[in-house]
């Protein structure tokens, strides 16, 4: 994760403290004064590296306007960037900011303000990690049906492969419906493949419970199946 921080040069110490707290979020951030190289153009390198943040924050202090932060500010909006203003009391702040909730602080409190806006970027703004987890990895020999049963999440991902020597049926099921599929009774399924020997699952989990996939074989031989699925999840 990057955070672009636009300020005043007359404001570096503030910038600074920004930086620090950010860091110490573990989050990495992009300022004028110690990311642009000598010899490359300084409006390119901002827009790019406006770009290619996942947040923006602006110091505005009472005296000390920056006409470049109002540009960068303009360019942050139109790129659809989250924009974090850290506003001295008394400062005047320009229209397009005029919308946006702001941090206001007075000298006394610079440094609470860029830890304020530092947690309020990691806790809020912040990459959530996802997490892939392996559900199955063997090879099974099916005589006539095996279950696999898994607590999921709404949202979680399933993604993988089955290949088996002879045609199978493979189903994901609530594990409310498994009981009526021993039962040789109508059960209901959330997915379906029939009468195939490889397949490719992608596969979101619609609501938080015990999901079965169930691997039958319609074969009168035994099937040799192949299983390779994982789960990813936030």
């Amino acid at each position: 994760m990057k955070v672009f921080i636009s300020y005043s040069s007359a404001d570096e110490d503030i910038m600074e403290m920004m930086k620090k707290s950010l860091k110490k979020q573990g989050i990495e951030s992009f300022t004028a004064k110690h990311d642009i190289k000598y010899g490359s153009s300084q409006s390119e390198s901002i827009k790019d590296a406006i770009k290619n943040s996942n947040a923006f924050v602006v110091i505005i202090t009472r005296d000390n306007p920056s006409l470049s932060a109002a540009q960068e500010v303009g360019f942050a909006l139109n790129e659809d960037i989250s924009v974090i203003p850290i506003v001295e009391e008394g400062a005047m702040v320009g229209f397009m900011l005029g919308d946006i909730a702001q941090i206001r602080f007075t000298r006394s409190q610079v440094e609470k303000a860029c830890e304020k806006a530092s947690k309020f970027i990691s806790e809020e703004i912040g990459e959530q990690p996802e997490y892939i987890e392996k559900l199955v990895d063997e090879r099974k020999r099916i005589e006539d049906y095996e279950a696999y049963g898994f607590n999921f999440e709404k949202g979680d991902y399933i993604s993988g492969s089955i290949h088996s020597d002879v045609p199978i049926n493979v189903y994901i099921v609530d594990n409310r419906n498994l009981e009526r599929f021993e039962e040789e009774d109508e059960f209901t399924y959330e997915f379906e493949a029939e009468g195939i020997t490889r397949l490719s699952i992608d596969f979101e989990i619609p609501k938080t419970r015990v999901w079965i996939i169930l691997i039958q074989n319609t074969d009168r031989e035994a099937a040799n199946v192949d299983i390779n699925l994982t789960v990813e999840s936030e």
